[in-house]
């Protein structure tokens, strides 16, 4: 399977901050996490919540398999070989 759910929609604003808590993030590439992992960790309130969690999205890699983010209502894990029906 190339697409897999990792935190479904019921968590609302809070999927960020669960992701923060819940993934190794030393695993994951591409977004500075001494400064992104304290702001989601903060929660919904912090000014910069938002834009911490769609640098995750944009930049955020998966070191060992190449996976990445995407958020529809739920927060899913796609393999690097995903092929999206628009392409």
């Amino acid at each position: 399977m190339t697409i897999n759910c990792l935190l479904d929609s019921n968590r609302g604003i809070y999927i960020p901050q669960h992701f923060a808590q819940e993934m190794k993030l030393g695993l994951i590439t591409g977004v500075d996490w001494s400064d992104v992992a304290p702001i989601l960790l903060s929660g919904p309130d912090h000014e910069w919540y938002w834009e911490a969690w769609q640098d995750v999205l944009d930049h955020g890699i998966v070191t060992k398999t190449g996976e990445t983010f995407y958020q529809d209502g739920d927060l899913f894990i796609v393999s690097e070989d995903h092929v999206w029906e628009d392409e």
